[in-house]
């Protein structure tokens, strides 16, 4: 089927019309023996000259002017036209698109009705008659590309990126030479070409065209493009109303013979996304193709990497098949001589070259920018004769030509980032294979692709966001990417459906951080596959802590094949963090005075500290803090001394006292609970009542951890003893106060960055749910990095069952203890016994809890001390004869198993006061007026302590009005 616009001359058209063309007719097929299809346009419509449109069927390729000449005098008789024989000489022939036809001929009048082009089975003109929506939505036609020579198509096809096989293929089709149209088969093969919905397919597409058209095996010039897509099923009422079948038939490729047809279909990026309905059309226009191959030349145009597809399509196709893959693994430039060819160029064009013709080529190379040669070099020349005719613009000339050379920049920012020298030397090996594709796709060697999916592994603030960041740019830059941008979205963020996120991303980095988030199952599937169908223009970077990120590849076969390469960020030594404080200070113009690095060095040398204040994050946060104390300083200088105080070397000086008081102004006011508050936790620790022992047995522990913090400071290198310990005694014996305290030491003389106290029970630590026990340990130890974990009832983990949730409790505490040992201080607390029982229980918790100090119950006097000191604590006085009373029901509840100790004395304390309200109050509930002043509201009588219980506070309590 060939479509023809036909013009009667204007001159002719006025000296021959008559009232009766006026009209439309009725378009004529079966009176043309159904060999043609001729409408035509009224005159009205078409202001002077008239139009026809003639469709031609099932003629050979050749010159059909003559015929359709014919068709259009026979046409004119049979309506009944005035023109004399003489018509023919006055009419233009000349082929057309099915577009051009209906918009010139048809659109504008309405002749050319669905019904009689269905009738006639003008498949391509009866679509366009009925679409709903643009042509491009399902079908296309288009002229074959002609004009270029040997020599030129072999040059071009090297520059796209099907350079290997589309040159493979010209060359072979060179080689044959022309074909006798009755001398053999026309049409030997058949094609697939890579490369669905991509503009960079076109040109290697009409290259090809070419070429086969001047071997003489095309059997026309008009390339007729089928869409199989889910628009297509949206835009066409036939696959609407389930009639889709009405025109793939056999009328459909009896239209299409003798003609070009591209066979466009594309499966899901999924099986959720698998359309079986346009598959099973696909599939069944194949096996009618199989009746007319020697007719129709047919080419495939698929997606990328859809390598099963082809081995179903080779099955069903009964023709051999030649595949024009693109190239895998290298950049979309690849022009052999590009440089050689703009040197020829110019010496042709009497002109010397300069720096800025290879800048100007970079730059295309660089922004994806394909064009032909000799278009960059009148680019070129036009924008030389611009800089030479305007020099006031010689600058902006040289910026332009220099941002190609961005790379520089890219490299060297990645290089001034402080320590990361494994992912340093991963960017540099890609970018050394990516440049030996290129090299390897100059020569037309076959190149080696592998997969820019990466994983970033390690804790945060390491630097993982902004090496992807120069990742990005530095593929842009080689090619690969054509945008480069850093897209960053949260695991928890990637759902199923998440296309849209893909094209969002295309060109680009799409960095997903904690990418274990992924909870999903269908989740993980969709973006494995849709890390395969955007490989060639999304790189995908999945981030998060490598264990944890270990276990997520696992979860899924799929992955490691999908991952080109895994990366370890470290953590920052001390050095490094005091390097990255100095560049942020040196980038913002600020000087740094003798002792700032040492305070720092200080600073970053506390063992842990909380995921938001890890590594580079926390140096920011200290940078800012101390900039936040600069500016407090120079506040109080300003307003005691007045502005002129202050010179510019003052407002951009750091001294060493801003880091030291950096915190000051955060000062949490809770901190000032109480007058205690404000000592020393050291001091507390000394002034604790009894536990003489206990107290030496710390304090000799945390001396240790301060000296060894110490040689770290000097850079004394040495063997570091973890300072877990187990705090063994019965209840109330001041185990979670040392506890306490032993915290707030530690993070007091810089021994550790937080100073929290965590504590916890078995229930805190263990699951009912198979497999979920470690990952609450392991989420208790990350929490609780720069603190102490205080495990009160630790042998309540001991289950007696192997491998059970206790067992694997314990497994991951000394796991997480051996991983975290500077960073992580666990005390173990509970009964002797039972403890020691624990203990020998793991022979890895013993040799890691070395430091085993037991708490001795309180004497009498010690427990009065403590009950003299609550008091005072909350403001009572005791009156006189307390002590008395006290020391009669302190020594019975001494003897009883459960006995409290500190606890039973607060109890005791506890119900006095109770007892002392109801004796002021007055059981009738008699109004008494009191004053500040009146020492009743604050003193405890002997007869308040009479009424009050001294058991346990694990004791079962009474409960009710009792004497």
């Amino acid at each position: 089927m060939r479509i023809y616009v036909v013009e009667i001359s204007s001159s002719y058209a006025e000296r021959e019309v008559s009232g009766g063309f006026m009209s439309s007719r009725k378009p004529l097929y079966r009176e043309m023996d159904k060999r043609c299809y001729i409408s035509c346009c009224p005159m009205e419509r078409m202001l002077r000259v008239p139009l026809f449109a003639v469709i031609v069927f099932n003629r050979p390729f050749v010159d059909n002017t003559e015929y359709v000449k014919c068709c259009v005098a026979r046409a004119c008789r049979i309506w009944e036209f005035s023109y004399d024989d003489h018509l023919k000489e006055h009419l233009k022939v000349r082929e057309a698109t099915a577009k051009e036809a209906l918009d010139e001929a048809g659109q504008q009048s309405g002749v050319m009705a669905s019904s009689s082009l269905s009738e006639c089975h003008a498949f391509e003109l009866y679509l366009a008659a009925c679409r709903t929506i643009s042509s491009n939505s399902f079908l296309l036609e288009s002229m074959v590309v002609k004009g270029n020579s040997r020599d030129e198509r072999i040059r071009r096809a090297r520059m796209t990126e099907y350079g290997p096989d589309l040159e493979a293929e010209l060359e072979r089709i060179h080689a044959c030479g022309p074909v006798d149209a009755d001398g053999g088969r026309r049409t030997p093969v058949h094609y697939i070409m890579e490369g669905l919905d991509s503009p960079r397919c076109e040109v290697p597409f009409d290259l090809l065209m070419d070429a086969l058209n001047e071997a003489g095996r095309l059997p026309s010039s008009h390339v007729y493009r089928l869409r199989f897509s889910p628009l297509m099923k949206e835009s066409h009422a036939a696959f609407r109303h389930g009639t889709a079948f009405e025109w793939l038939n056999e009328n459909l490729i009896d239209a299409l013979s003798d003609n070009v047809l591209v066979i466009e279909y594309g499966e899901g990026a999924n099986d959720a996304d698998f359309d079986f309905d346009l598959y099973r059309m696909f599939m069944h226009t194949i096996e009618m193709l199989n009746n007319s191959l020697d007719s129709v030349q047919v080419v495939f145009l698929l997606p990328f990497g859809s390598d099963f597809l082809q081995e179903r399509i080779r099955r069903a196709f009964m023709a051999p098949l030649v595949t024009i893959a693109r190239s895998k693994g290298t950049a979309a430039w690849r022009q052999c001589d590009a440089s050689e060819r703009l040197v020829e160029l110019a010496r042709a064009s009497d002109v010397e070259t300069n720096p800025s013709l290879e800048s100007l080529l970079e730059r295309y190379r660089c922004n994806r920018v394909e064009k032909p040669i000799e278009d960059v070099f009148s680019d070129w020349m036009a924008l030389e004769r611009a800089r030479q005719n305007f020099p006031v613009y010689a600058s902006s000339f040289e910026r332009f030509y220099q941002s190609s050379n961005a790379a520089d920049d890219a490299y060297s920012r990645l290089d001034s980032l402080v320590g990361l020298e494994k992912p340093k030397r991963l960017v540099r090996e890609i970018v050394g294979r990516l440049r030996m594709n290129k090299l390897l796709a100059q020569h037309s060697l076959p190149v080696r692709p592998f997969s820019m999916h990466m994983i970033f592994s390690g804790s945060p603030g390491t630097g993982k966001t902004e090496v992807a960041r120069l990742y990005g740019e530095i593929l842009r830059i080689e090619g690969v990417l054509p945008e480069g941008r850093l897209m960053v979205i949260s695991g928890s963020d990637v759902a199923p459906g998440f296309e849209r996120t893909f094209a969002r991303a295309k060109g680009s980095i799409l960095f997903i951080d904690e990418a274990y988030s992924i909870t999903s199952s269908v989740g993980l599937a969709e973006l494995i596959a849709l890390m395969e169908s955007h490989r060639e223009d999304t790189v995908v970077i999945l981030a998060g802590y490598s264990d944890r990120m270990e276990k997520l590849i696992e979860s899924n076969p799929g992955f490691r094949s999908r991952i080109g390469f895994t990366v370890e960020f470290d953590d920052y030594t001390r050095e490094q963090l005091c390097e990255i404080f100095e560049l942020m200070a040196k980038r913002a113009g600020l000087r740094l005075e003798d002792g700032v690095i040492e305070a720092v060095r200080d600073e970053v040398s506390k063992g842990g500290r909380r995921d938001d204040q890890g590594n580079a994050r926390f140096v920011r946060r200290l940078y800012e803090d101390v900039l936040g104390a600069q500016q407090m300083r120079l506040s109080k200088i300003a307003n005691e001394e007045g502005i002129e105080a202050l010179v510019k070397d003052d407002l951009r000086t750091i001294k060493a006292s801003d880091v030291v008081s950096r915190c000051a102004w955060r000062q949490d006011a809770s901190d000032a609970k109480s007058a205690s508050a404000t000592l020393a936790s050291r001091e507390r620790l000394e002034r604790l009542i009894g536990l003489a022992d206990v107290k030496r047995a710390v304090l000799d522990r945390l001396s240790y951890a301060r000296v060894q913090k110490i040689r770290r400071d000097l850079g004394v290198s040495s063997e570091f003893i973890p300072i877990h310990m187990a705090f063994l005694g019965n209840p109330g014996t001041g185990k979670t106060e040392v506890a306490r305290l032993v915290a707030r030491i530690l993070k007091e003389e810089g021994v550790l960055s937080v100073g929290d106290l965590y504590e916890c029970s078995r229930k805190d630590l263990t699951s009912c749910i198979v497999g979920e026990t470690s990952a609450k340990v392991y989420s208790l130890f990350k929490r609780a990095r720069g603190s102490v974990i205080f495990i009160d009832e630790a042998y309540s983990l001991i289950d007696g069952v192997k491998g059970g949730v206790g067992d694997e409790a314990i497994t991951a505490i000394v796991d997480c203890m051996e991983k975290l040992r500077d960073e992580v201080v666990v005390i173990f607390a509970g009964y002797t016994k039972e403890m020691g029982d624990l203990i020998s229980l793991n022979p890895g918790l013993a040799s890691r809890v070395k430091v085993r100090i037991s708490f001795p119950n309180y004497s009498k006097d010690e427990l009065w001390s403590i009950l003299e000191l609550m008091a005072d604590e909350w403001g009572m006085n005791l009156g006189d004869g307390v002590r008395s009373v006290f020391d009669r029901k302190m020594a019975k509840a001494m003897q009883r198993n459960d006995f409290g100790n500190a606890r039973s004395v607060r109890t005791f304390l506890e119900d006095a006061m109770v007892a002392q309200a109801a004796r002021l109050v007055g059981f009738g509930g008699m109004d008494e007026t009191f004053d500040v002043a009146d020492e009743r509201l604050s003193t405890l009588e002997p007869c308040d302590f009479e009424r009050s219980g001294c058991a346990s506070d694990t004791a079962r309590r009474s409960v009710g009005f009792v004497s």
